[in-house]
C-alpha cells in the first residue's frame, strides 16, 4: 500500500511540474493583471492551484475573479490555459477568444492568436 502510494504520489507531482511551465508569463502576454486586491488574490491562487494539477480549483478561482471583472483579458487568457491542461482545446480556444476580444494591445492579440493556433482541436 505504502509504494502504490509513493507511485501515485510521485505521478501526481511529476505531472503537475510538467504542466507549470506554461502560463501566461511564459505565453509571453504581459497586461496589467489587475488593480484590484481581491482579483489579484484570486488570480495566484488559480495559478498555484493550476501547478498541483488542481484543475477545477483553478477554474473555481478564475471564475470568482471574473465575476469581479468580467472584461479582463488576462483572467479569460488564464482560465484559457487552465482548459488546454485538462485536455478540453476547445474550451480553451473559446476563452482565449474571449480573451482576445478584450486585449488592448495589438502585441497581446497576437500572443493569443499563437496560442490559438497551437491548440491542438
Amino acid at each position: 500500500m505504502r509504494k502504490a502510494w509513493c507511485i501515485l504520489t510521485l505521478t501526481v507531482m511529476l505531472g503537475a511540474a510538467g504542466c507549470a511551465n506554461y502560463n501566461t508569463i511564459n505565453a509571453g502576454v504581459h497586461e496589467p493583471e489587475s488593480n484590484n486586491q481581491a482579483v489579484m488574490d484570486l488570480l495566484a491562487q488559480a495559478k498555484q492551484n493550476n501547478e498541483y494539477g488542481e484543475y477545477a480549483l483553478a477554474e473555481s478561482a478564475l471564475e470568482r475573479a471574473l465575476r469581479i471583472e468580467p472584461r479582463n483579458p488576462y483572467l479569460w487568457f488564464e482560465l484559457a490555459v487552465v482548459h488546454k491542461w485538462q485536455g478540453q482545446s476547445s474550451q480553451a480556444k473559446s476563452f482565449a477568444q474571449r480573451a482576445r476580444s478584450y486585449a488592448s494591445t495589438d502585441k497581446m492579440r497576437a500572443q493569443i492568436d499563437r496560442f490559438i493556433d497551437n491548440l491542438v482541436i
